[in-house]
């Protein structure tokens, strides 16, 4: 699938730099696996900010965002937009500065608005292969094993 124009002008100014978008981070504070066993998820998530492009159905243009959790089979992200359960969207993930940028179709699964203003909302991959879950997974665990997170 080829990338459009706006998203790889997108990609070309990204630096690999996470930013806070949202200013109510804790920084790397955050990073490592999270308890799955109090919220009854079939996937390991991890608490890893991931920058993402989301491209909701309809839209002419793609939404910068983090990832607030993510697994190998969906993540938790923010936005300004409201969002529908069942919406479907195209999720474009950035695994690190050397990587070529990871793209699935996903599905919104649940949605809540925040008392900031925020929508926070689940969105499950529908389409990544096994080799791709399995790349994201390594991101994922070499990130949090990763020893510039070893202080945190």
């Amino acid at each position: 699938m080829e990338l459009s124009k706006t998203v790889r002008n997108q990609l070309q100014q990204f630096d690999g730099r996470i930013v806070d978008l949202f200013g109510d981070s804790d920084g790397n504070a955050r990073v490592g696996k999270m308890d799955t066993k109090q919220c009854n998820r079939r996937h390991e998530r991890y608490a890893v900010p991931v920058a993402a492009w989301i491209e909701f159905y309809g839209d002419a243009n793609s939404r910068g965002t983090i990832s607030r959790d993510i697994s190998s089979e969906g993540a938790r992200f923010s936005s300004i937009r409201p969002t529908l359960v069942g919406e479907p969207v195209i999720v474009r993930m950035q695994l690190g500065r050397a990587k070529p940028v990871m793209e699935c179709k996903g599905r919104v699964v649940w949605s809540k608005y925040m008392p900031n203003r925020l929508h926070e909302y689940g969105v499950r991959f529908v389409d990544l292969t096994e080799e791709e879950q399995s790349g994201l997974l390594g991101f994922l665990t070499g990130h949090i094993q990763s020893p510039a997170y070893a202080a945190v």
